[in-house]
C-alpha cells in the first residue's frame, strides 16, 4: 500500500505569532511607586484586633466549645 500523499498544513492566523504587533493608540503603562509613610501616618493607624486570646480561661473555654460544636465520631 503506497503511503498517503503529504498535504501542506494549513496556515492558521493563532499559529504565526502569538504576540501581536503594538497598536500605535495603546500607551505602555505607568509604574509608581508608594510614597514613604511618615511616622505620624503610622501613630493614627490603629493596631489590629487580635481575633484569639491566649489567657488560660479563654483557651479553655475554647476546646469545651470545639468539643461541643464538632461532628461526633463516625458521622
Amino acid at each position: 500500500v503506497p503511503p498517503p500523499p503529504s498535504l501542506p498544513a494549513p496556515k492558521k492566523p493563532e499559529a504565526e505569532s502569538l504576540e501581536r504587533p503594538s497598536s500605535p493608540e495603546r500607551q505602555p503603562l505607568e509604574v509608581r511607586f508608594r510614597e514613604a509613610s511618615s511616622p505620624e501616618e503610622e501613630r493614627r493607624k490603629r493596631p489590629r484586633k487580635r481575633l484569639l486570646t491566649t489567657d488560660g480561661e479563654s483557651i479553655l473555654k475554647g476546646v469545651i466549645w470545639h468539643e461541643i460544636l464538632k461532628k461526633p465520631k463516625g458521622w
